[in-house]
């Protein structure tokens, strides 16, 4: 997949933050399809909304539900349980 475009200065910032915070840089991850937080791989997105997401953090579907949060559909409207899942914290 292709990065989401930003300046020379910011790719620069963003890239030397995520190796400082994951081991890796965002630019080579989603180049590459990788998850720049888990380094799995990141080719199954729930939308498109998300598969944007992740050109512009590099963070994998399950990445982003926990720094996000999910919204799941009503239970009555979907016959679903909702997911009990808490944002990432460190």
């Amino acid at each position: 997949m292709k990065p989401s475009e930003k300046s020379d200065g910011m790719v620069q910032f963003i890239d030397h933050m995520a190796k400082a915070n994951f081991g890796r840089s965002r630019t080579s991850c989603v180049q590459n399809d990788l998850c720049v937080s888990c380094g799995e791989p990141a080719v199954s997105f729930r939308d498109e909304l998300s598969r944007k997401e992740y050109t512009i953090s590099g963070l994998c579907q399950t990445c982003q539900d926990g720094v996000f949060g999910v919204r799941v559909p009503d239970k009555k409207q979907y016959g679903i349980r909702p997911l009990n899942i808490e944002p990432y914290q460190k």
